[in-house]
């Protein structure tokens, strides 16, 4: 779901005296019966720690606590579909690199994931992608559309302003893109420079566009 979603939800349940912990998973059905899942956590700290750790150990490697919002958990969630979707994209052009010079794809996929991609984003995916595997996972239950979703609430979280407004798609909305706070800071002592080098900068996401095209035209055959 949308972080605006999720703190819309966080507002409900404290009006009515209960909390919201948001957990998303990264991990498909068969990784959570291997007890293979990562959660992204955040929520009331106490609640977390007594009541939802315990239960997601029982299918989790690892629960990471991002702070009292609930949808912080979620603008993490959608950090790291963004880096796997991109990661698809990356490799797909890569592999068409290597066959376009007559080199075999698939040992160019040996290669970089047997050394510095060694993990599992691009062992699982990239295999797919170098062999032009694009057929259903049998147990995925994640089609094209649900990827695409997921780009556009990526969207919808980059847009609003810096104190968090909804996305496009919500009722209401700012279009103006998010908006980024950077501090320099000095280049022989490392240390933070004063309020006047402040720098606010609005977000931008590339390499998102990309993917929400390429989505449209695939779901568009």
């Amino acid at each position: 779901i949308s972080p605006q979603l999720a703190r819309e939800l966080g507002e409900v349940h404290r009006a009515s005296g209960s909390h919201l912990v948001a957990a998303p998973v990264f991990a498909r059905p068969d990784g959570l019966a291997r007890k293979e899942a990562f959660f992204p956590v955040a929520g009331r700290r106490d609640v977390v720690d007594e009541i939802v750790r315990p239960i997601m150990a029982a299918t989790g490697r690892q629960l990471r606590y991002f702070g009292e919002e609930p949808e912080k958990a979620n603008v993490v969630k959608l950090c790291g579909n963004f880096l796997i979707c991109s990661a698809i994209e990356a490799q797909a052009e890569a592999y068409d690199l290597a066959s376009s010079w007559g080199v075999d794809r698939a040992e160019v996929y040996e290669m970089l994931t047997e050394t510095i991609f060694d993990c599992i984003i691009y062992k699982g995916y990239g295999h797919r992608v170098a062999m032009h595997d694009h057929a259903p996972h049998p147990n995925a239950h994640f089609s094209l559309e649900l990827g695409h979703k997921d780009m556009l609430l990526v969207k919808g979280a980059a847009k609003g302003g810096s104190s968090g407004e909804a996305g496009p798609g919500d009722a209401g909305a700012p279009a103006a893109p998010r908006l980024l706070t950077e501090r320099r800071y000095d280049a022989d002592t490392g240390e933070a420079q004063d309020e006047s080098d402040v720098v606010k900068k609005e977000l931008r996401m590339p390499i998102l566009d990309v993917l929400d095209t390429k989505f449209q035209a695939a779901k568009s055959k």
